[in-house]
């Protein structure tokens, strides 16, 4: 049987070192299982892992990231002891017991820790011993570069990461590229044996890469880039993990995996791990849609009659939380940007005109006892210039028409 090729960007294998599912018992030690799969199928060679200078670069500059779970056993083992003190204090006897859950839970820290260690190493040795490298070149920097200047995915918004992101892209697929010759020895033996060959792109980073909302289709802009070797993109490790070991996960497994891939860098706490937790999309009134739009910059056509979306008033948008500051997040339906909004002030998208506002209602004691996402729509007041969330038949803000009708009274 022909292998498997696959990439992973520097996200993914931070999750194979470290995991992201970083406050779930249930789940703390999947992310050993899903490696030692890949291990597995490099070992037999039914799968090859290609990486190239930025991933292992990134590695490099990241490895901090994937011990971020030892710290987190860390900080839980004092947890559990400071219970322990707290219920010794409060029964007020029974010392010994308390003296022996305290040493079980130094002994089990000490022992998981050593296990995250040498699984640390087993994935920087992979990196390093088992996966094969593909080269960036010029060519790929310059039409990375034209990406650029065109503004075209990756390169939307505010992201930094946005070269690296289009040279890791731009490398797999034209080291795959199957209209040239390969030389590769595995790739040829499959296209010998198949015919084709069979290749997945995996990054949790499907903000830069997706055509959001769906995140599982990659974005106009980057199809043909992999059709060129026909490359299928995944945001997430599930269906490689499901096409190379069937049922081998349990479907909690699955979802679990799937909700670590989601995570992503929190922008404002700059956090050292993947913070960011994305919702299921959800349904929001969209004033920018639909009939009902009053905007006074639609276009008019023949005799002032405007020319109105026919779409459904309501836009699919994802909301988002990071775990680490507590800062919420949405993605602009209109240019999938990701916004960082604040409870009830109202904030604009970076990329477009759209404007977002997080209305919390809280008690005296701060208690939240209803929040809502809502998509703002403002109106600019055609005599005094200010925005404001409506304005009357002859475009003017409630004050001025105020102002007019008195003077037209005088």
């Amino acid at each position: 049987m022909a292998p498997k090729f696959v990439f992973f960007d520097s996200n993914t294998w931070i999750y194979l070192a470290n995991g992201f599912d970083i406050f779930s018992n249930n789940y703390l030690e999947l992310h050993f299982k899903v490696f030692e799969i890949l291990e597995k199928r490099v070992s037999d060679g039914s799968l090859i892992i290609f990486t190239n200078e930025i991933i292992k670069e990134e590695w490099a500059r990241h490895q901090d990231d994937a011990a971020i779970q030892i710290g987190l056993i860390k900080s839980k083992a004092k947890s559990y002891k400071d219970q322990l003190r707290t219920i010794g204090a409060f029964i007020g006897q029974n010392k010994e017991q308390i003296d022996l859950l305290t040493k079980a839970v130094d002994e089990e820290t000490e022992k998981k820790i050593a296990l995250h260690v040498r699984h640390i190493e087993r994935v920087k040795k992979f990196i390093e011993e088992r996966t094969e490298p593909i080269a960036v070149s010029d060519k790929h920097r310059i039409e990375a570069t034209q990406m650029a200047q065109r503004k075209q995915a990756p390169f939307r918004g505010d992201k930094s990461n946005s070269m690296s992101d289009a040279l890791i892209l731009l490398s797999i697929t034209d080291f795959l590229d199957t209209s040239k010759k390969i030389e590769h020895a595995a790739v040829q033996y499959a296209l010998q044996e198949d015919g084709a060959i069979e290749s997945y792109f995996i990054t949790s980073n499907f903000g830069d890469f997706a055509a959001l909302p769906d995140k599982h289709t990659i974005h106009p802009d980057l199809a043909p880039i992999l059709a060129r070797s026909g490359t299928a993109y995944y945001p997430s490790l599930v269906p490689l993990i499901n096409n190379l070991e069937k049922e081998f996960l349990t479907q909690d497994e699955l979802r679990a995996i799937e909700a670590a891939d989601r995570s992503i860098h929190c922008q404002v706490c700059d956090s050292e791990y993947p913070s960011v937790q994305f919702s299921n999309p959800t349904r929001l009134f969209d004033p920018f849609k639909g009939n009902n739009s009053n905007d006074p910059s639609q276009l008019l056509l023949f005799n002032d009659i405007p020319v109105y979306d026919s779409e459904e008033p309501f836009s699919e948008v994802e909301t988002a939380y990071c775990d680490h500051c507590g800062a919420d997040f949405i993605t602009c339906p209109n240019c999938d940007e990701m916004v960082h909004i604040k409870e009830n002030e109202k904030t604009q998208c970076t990329g477009c005109h759209y404007k977002f506002l997080l209305h919390v209602e809280r008690d005296r004691k701060g208690t939240i006892h209803g929040y809502e996402h809502i998509i703002v729509r403002d109106f600019t007041c055609n005599d005094c210039g200010e925005d404001f969330d409506e304005v009357d038949e002859n475009g003017l803000c409630e004050t001025c028409a105020d102002y007019k009708n008195i003077a037209e009274a005088q």
